[in-house]
């Protein structure tokens, strides 16, 4: 609240939840892979299909969740009005960051400003992206086959507050430095199966380091309190939104590249594109039972199932 941004829950303070489903005519979902993920045909936010949101004209928060299996969104509003981005996945970035197009793969989420004061009526839309290699080009039921297709119709209702100025700095990031990394750890996603056998059922078998999941093997073991620099590689034909349990990273780079401003808070999701490398660094504060390690692996549902996922422990070596 010291920080004045919009807080009123359900009011201009708005979580929307992303998704994309298969309907039969009669209403009933359908489950069905294409291209090797689940792909829909019909938008839903917050479950609810062509929705509609009131909320004052002044300064709009909506929290965002990319809650589908496999599809990417490339996020703006229909008349190009610019939004700020406030936050990440796991908390507020440290100053807001303007913008007009903000993309979120499966898992990620973001948070976003949008002035209202105009009292316009616009519309949230996903709009395409091509270099992403990452969804089907699906045609959506309601008539929309080219990524152009609308997310929720926002209805601006008059109000006597004015939007207020967003503070300059919204949050104190204290990020670690390269050097203080005690090892780097190489991730490869995609490229021959050496270890682990494919689960039952249709969809792909990726591999993360050759291995696909098995649930009684211990992929990497990592001392608490260390500080690690993780190296996400990418050698399949599509792109993959690589998660990890139990800690929140900062990226490093993406091929050697620092950062954009959109990803420079705490994060715990990141697309990793074909033939792409991502840098994250973290530090491992949190003790991992062995008998229940965390995990890391690719968020696309599919992936997710047919095996493209590890686990690691964090032991705290001074306990043993």
């Amino acid at each position: 609240k010291s920080l004045e941004l919009p807080s009123q829950y359900g009011i201009d303070d708005i979580p929307l939840v992303i998704q994309e489903r298969l309907f039969d005519k009669d209403g009933s979902q359908r489950y069905e892979l294409n291209r090797g993920a689940y792909y829909g045909d019909t938008i839903l936010v917050n479950g609810t299909h062509n929705p509609h949101v009131t909320v004052p004209a002044r300064n709009v928060r909506f929290r965002l969740l990319n809650g589908s299996n496999a599809r990417a969104y490339h996020f703006g509003f229909n008349d190009d009005r610019p939004f700020y981005q406030i936050a990440t996945d796991g908390g507020l970035l440290e100053s807001p960051h303007l913008t007009k197009r903000l993309r979120l793969s499966p898992g990620e989420r973001a948070e976003i400003v949008v002035n209202l004061s105009d009292g316009k009526e616009t519309l949230l839309k996903s709009f395409p992206e091509d270099e992403v290699i990452l969804l089907a080009e699906a045609v959506f039921a309601d008539g929309i086959g080219n990524g152009h297709f609308e997310i929720l119709k926002i209805i601006p209702e008059p109000t006597k507050a004015e939007p207020t100025d967003l503070p300059h700095t919204l949050n104190k990031i204290e990020r670690w430095r390269p050097e203080d990394a005690v090892q780097t750890r190489r991730m490869v996603l995609g490229g021959p199966i050496r270890e682990g056998r494919p689960p039952p059922g249709p969809g792909p078998r990726i591999p993360i380091n050759g291995k696909l999941m098995d649930m009684g093997r211990v992929d990497e073991v990592v001392r608490l309190g260390d500080i690690e620099i993780w190296e996400i590689v990418n050698r399949g034909g599509q792109a993959h939104p690589f998660h990890i349990h139990d800690v929140q990273f900062l990226i490093l780079d993406r091929d050697g590249t620092p950062t954009d401003p959109s990803e420079s808070g705490w994060k715990d999701t990141v697309l990793v594109e074909t033939n792409e490398t991502v840098r994250f660094i973290t530090q491992f504060n949190t003790y991992a039972n062995p008998d229940i390690p965390y995990m890391y692996h690719c968020h696309i549902l599919e992936h997710e199932d047919g095996g493209m996922m590890g686990q690691f422990l964090v032991i705290d070596p001074e306990a043993e």
